[in-house]
Protein backbone atom coordinates (compact mmCIF):
# COMPACT_ATOMS: atom_id res chain seq x y z
CA UNK A 1 0.00 0.00 0.00
CA UNK A 2 1.43 3.38 -1.03
CA UNK A 3 -0.18 5.65 1.57
CA UNK A 4 2.19 7.83 3.65
CA UNK A 5 0.22 7.76 6.91
CA UNK A 6 -0.13 3.97 6.74
CA UNK A 7 3.62 3.61 6.15
CA UNK A 8 4.43 6.01 9.03
CA UNK A 9 2.11 4.19 11.44
CA UNK A 10 3.63 0.84 10.50
CA UNK A 11 7.14 2.24 10.99
CA UNK A 12 6.14 3.54 14.44
CA UNK A 13 4.66 0.20 15.46
CA UNK A 14 7.67 -1.72 14.15
CA UNK A 15 10.06 0.55 16.07
CA UNK A 16 8.03 0.40 19.29
CA UNK A 17 7.98 -3.41 19.17
CA UNK A 18 11.73 -3.99 18.60
CA UNK A 19 12.37 -4.91 22.24
CA UNK A 20 9.19 -6.96 22.69
CA UNK A 21 10.38 -10.45 23.45
CA UNK A 22 9.82 -13.15 26.02
CA UNK A 23 7.37 -15.87 26.91
CA UNK A 24 3.79 -16.01 28.13
CA UNK A 25 2.15 -19.03 29.75
CA UNK A 26 -1.62 -19.09 29.24
CA UNK A 27 -4.53 -21.30 30.21
CA UNK A 28 -7.33 -21.85 27.71
CA UNK A 29 -10.62 -23.06 29.16
CA UNK A 30 -14.12 -22.89 27.69
CA UNK A 31 -13.39 -19.98 25.38
CA UNK A 32 -11.52 -17.97 28.02
CA UNK A 33 -7.83 -17.15 28.22
CA UNK A 34 -6.01 -16.58 31.51
CA UNK A 35 -2.40 -15.40 31.71
CA UNK A 36 -0.56 -17.59 34.21
CA UNK A 37 2.98 -16.25 33.86
CA UNK A 38 5.06 -13.92 31.72
CA UNK A 39 8.73 -13.10 31.48
CA UNK A 40 11.07 -11.07 29.30
CA UNK A 41 14.73 -10.14 29.46
CA UNK A 42 13.65 -6.60 28.45
CA UNK A 43 10.87 -6.20 31.03
CA UNK A 44 10.50 -2.74 32.54
CA UNK A 45 8.27 -3.93 35.38
CA UNK A 46 9.47 -3.43 38.93
CA UNK A 47 7.55 -4.79 41.94
CA UNK A 48 8.96 -1.97 44.06
CA UNK A 49 7.81 0.78 41.68
CA UNK A 50 4.19 -0.42 41.49
CA UNK A 51 3.75 -0.60 45.25
CA UNK A 52 2.12 2.30 47.10
CA UNK A 53 4.44 1.41 49.98
CA UNK A 54 7.49 2.05 47.81
CA UNK A 55 10.17 4.42 49.01
CA UNK A 56 11.80 4.41 45.55
CA UNK A 57 9.54 7.07 44.06
CA UNK A 58 7.58 9.92 45.60
CA UNK A 59 3.86 9.36 44.98
CA UNK A 60 3.35 13.15 44.92
CA UNK A 61 5.21 13.22 41.58
CA UNK A 62 2.07 11.82 39.93
CA UNK A 63 0.00 14.87 40.93
CA UNK A 64 1.49 17.18 38.30
CA UNK A 65 1.37 14.46 35.70
CA UNK A 66 -2.33 13.83 36.34
CA UNK A 67 -3.17 17.54 36.21
CA UNK A 68 -1.26 18.06 32.97
CA UNK A 69 -2.69 15.04 31.19
CA UNK A 70 -6.21 15.78 32.40
CA UNK A 71 -6.12 19.28 30.87
CA UNK A 72 -7.57 18.22 27.53
CA UNK A 73 -10.49 16.41 29.20
CA UNK A 74 -11.26 19.46 31.35
CA UNK A 75 -11.24 21.73 28.29
CA UNK A 76 -13.54 19.31 26.47
CA UNK A 77 -16.00 19.43 29.38
CA UNK A 78 -16.01 23.25 29.32
CA UNK A 79 -16.68 23.33 25.59
CA UNK A 80 -19.44 20.72 25.79
CA UNK A 81 -21.30 22.63 28.55
CA UNK A 82 -21.76 25.67 26.30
Amino acid sequence: MDEPLYADLNAFIDKSQERVTGTVKVKLYKGALTILARSSPNALYSEDLVSFDSQTIDQKDAEGFAKYHGFQARMYQKVMKK
